[in-house]
């Protein structure tokens, strides 16, 4: 399974681097295998090819400051790229179609009935050239400072438009709904945009109603005659998708390719207070990253040109999901769009099966859940079946070793086969995941499952965990396009050097050139030698590896002088069964945390029926027993993840419904808005506190 490495064609630059249960029924033979593989040795086979020393996966740099590399790097100097001729996205796209062999890229279900439908690599390349060419035509100069918006749900037509930027040097920015209208005016103003791609007629008049530059609107879906008429009140010109297609096709451009350090789009940050910023993010930038990652996946000989599949579920709009979706176009592999409705992703990637996998903490959080919870309810035959083939898998996994072919591979199958049954690789972004519930996974899963970290501003992700990586509650190395280091927080009496603790600072390839037109900002987030100010606490761990301890500004003190680090202890509490969002909080002129939950209502309407009540969300949340057993039930969780007293909350107020980026305690990247928490629960927090006195 293992391949020394890598690409035929390697970069001058990567050349630096190094290649771099029936059978739990019958005791006797439960015991008798238990024994075996306790002591046999596992196939060397199976282990995962050795790229980097676990227990030493950074290195500091010389007359860095403290300043860290990846420890298989060979010098100090940041990778840039994985292919000499892939150094910028449209480079990458052009290599796709030879390496896939013109395989399938795009795929979209045309209706709940009919099976996916798939467009090739050079359709996608004549339907991005035409469209590029219509944009032309209509009157938009390919030029490095010509924007193109794009307001779309995922879609084959977002990844095209995207891709017709690219072929002709064009920006492309990003809308999407969570913005909220007076964001998305905000973004339309400041960019002086000309043009935007959306949906739907119903997108488009929206965009219409704003205040803006805007001269041309293109329509993906149909037109409906309420948007022609808005477009004629305001002087706007609207379009379909397929006339800028068909104008293109009949006045076709050759392409006009940019550089690397050209920009490739501004992504627009929604935070939790003031107007959005614009990260300038280049296609060296972007491309750093996805060649990184190219470096562990391609090391694992796990996947195969043209033949990877990715289901695209995560926002577009966000850097994330774009920067996953080029590490599997550096593969020539398909991406498979989800239908739109949440619901239904599950379907969607029982069909598309695939190999490579990107999410959220919260959908792998109601995995674990569901999972725990049929077991909960499960015969006492299946739970002895299922704990055997656990305990032997964990043995596997805690050696490195991921397989999913192994003797007790029959008790997860159900579980791997509701994730298409193929993954070869889950990467959870975004925010922090449960270490337990991480652990969980890489047993059931049977392939590699990783945490990554990234910011919008380090071009959607900085670094991800090592393949084959056994530990938890870190979010491994820094890629190697990037050295982190940490900074001293004087506020928090924070000394980087003495504490090993201080503000996460990065430095690399992949870093944001600035906030589109606010210098103030700009010098805020990146000093004068180049270094991200994330924001973030952390410390090394003694493998190496960066450990994510909070927010600077989440972390506050108690009363008797204790700092509090909030998200940890969220993330014990939401280990939970009966917890699906968790809020702790503490205020520095009380002694005690309060919490603010979501129960989880499939476990809390068992609950009910078990004792014959009403199955009404609100009134349960009302209920002073299940309170009870909530706050014994997360007390006792985090105890034995080790919090001291003080971080314990001494009192909860459950909430029947979800935190949501609707309701405006989400961002839209699903992390908590505190400030919006703490207004919207202040009088149950006041309660609480007012009871605890």
């Amino acid at each position: 399974m293992a391949s020394t490495l890598l690409n035929p064609n390697p970069s001058n630059e990567l050349s630096r681097y190094y290649g771099t249960v029936a059978v739990a029924g019958a005791a006797l033979l439960g015991g008798a295998l238990y024994y075996y593989f306790n002591q046999k040795a596992q196939p060397a086979s199976y282990a995962s090819p050795t790229l980097i020393d676990y227990k030493n996966q950074t290195r500091e740099v010389k007359n860095g400051d403290g300043a860290r590399i990846n420890s298989i790097a060979l010098t100090d100097k940041p990778l840039t790229c994985f292919y000499e001729d892939g150094r910028t996205l449209y480079e990458l796209f052009l290599k796709a179609q030879k390496v896939s062999n013109n395989g399938d890229y795009l795929g979209w279900k045309p209706s709940p009935n009919e099976p996916y439908k798939w467009l090739k690599y050079s359709e996608c390349a004549k339907a991005a050239e035409h469209f590029g060419s219509g944009l032309i035509e209509l009157g938009l100069e390919p030029a490095k400072e010509t924007f193109i918006g794009i307001y779309a749900r995922n879609r084959p037509e977002w990844v095209l438009t995207d891709v017709a930027c690219h072929t002709y040097s064009y920006i492309n920015v990003p809308l999407y709904d969570t913005l909220g209208l007076e964001a998305i005016s905000f973004i339309l103003l400041q960019t002086q945009l000309r043009l935007v791609v959306c949906d739907d007629s119903e997108k488009a008049i929206q965009i219409m109603n704003t205040k803006s530059s805007l001269e041309y609107v293109i329509i993906i879906e149909k037109i409906t005659d309420e948007a022609r008429a808005k477009a004629a009140e305001v002087n706007m010109k609207v379009f379909s998708f397929d006339d800028v297609k068909e104008i293109g096709k009949k006045n076709l451009k050759a392409p006009i390719p940019p550089s690397k350090d050209d920009l490739s789009t501004i992504c627009y940050t929604s935070g939790t207070t003031g107007a959005p910023k614009g990260a300038m993010i280049t296609h060296g930038n972007v491309v750093s990253i996805a060649s990184s990652m190219l470096v562990y996946i391609k090391n694992s000989g796990l996947v195969k040109e043209g033949q990877e599949r990715y289901i695209s579920y995560l926002p577009l709009a966000h850097m994330f999901e774009r920067v996953c979706q080029t590490v599997v176009l550096s593969l020539g592999g398909s991406i498979g769009f989800y239908q739109g409705d949440v619901k239904k992703l599950v379907d969607d990637i029982k069909e598309v099966q695939p190999t490579i996998f990107c999410t959220v903490p919260r959908l792998l959080n109601r995995i674990y859940s569901k999972i725990t919870e049929n077991l909960d309810n499960a015969s006492a035959l299946k739970k002895a079946i299922f704990k055997v083939a656990f305990a032997q898998k964990e043995k596997e996994v805690m050696k490195g070793i991921v397989r999913s072919d192994g003797m007790f591979d029959f008790a997860f199958k159900q579980i791997r086969q509701s994730l298409g049954g193929k993954a070869k690789f889950i990467i959870s972004g975004s925010a922090p995941i449960s270490p337990e519930v991480l652990h969980f996974l890489r047993i059931v899963c049977g392939c590699h499952v990783l945490e990554g970290y990234g910011a919008t501003e380090t071009g959607g992700a900085c670094g991800v965990q090592v393949p084959g990586e056994t530990t938890v509650g870190n979010v491994g190395p820094p890629f190697l396009c990037s050295l982190y280091k940490l900074g001293d927080v004087p506020e928090m009496d924070l000394v980087s050097k003495r504490d090993n603790k201080g503000e996460i600072l990065i430095a690399g390839a992949n870093i944001f050139k600035g906030y589109y037109k606010d210098e103030e900002k700009t010098k805020a987030a990146l000093d004068s030698d180049g270094w991200y100010h994330t924001g973030d606490i952390g410390s090394f761990a003694d493998n190496g590896t960066l450990k994510i301890v909070d927010r600077v500004k989440n972390i506050f003190k108690l009363q008797q002088g204790e700092y509090i680090a909030p998200e940890k202890i969220e993330n014990l509490y939401v280990r939970s069964k009966y917890v699906a969002q968790v809020f702790v909080y503490g205020n520095s002129y009380k002694s005690t945390l309060v919490s603010v939950i979501v129960p989880e209502q499939t476990v809390i309407e068992e609950w009910a029926r078990e004792n014959n009540l009403e199955l009404n969300m609100e009134k349960l949340c009302a209920n002073k027993e299940l309170k009870k057993v909530i706050l014994a039930d997360i007390t006792k969780i985090g105890k034995e993840g080790g919090l001291k007293g003080f971080e314990l909350a001494k009192d909860v107020y459950l909430h029947h419904d979800l935190f949501s980026v609707e309701n405006g305690l989400l961002t839209p990247t699903m992390k908590s808005k505190r400030n919006e928490m703490q207004k919207y629960f202040k009088s149950q927090i006041d309660e609480m506190y007012k009871n605890s006195d």
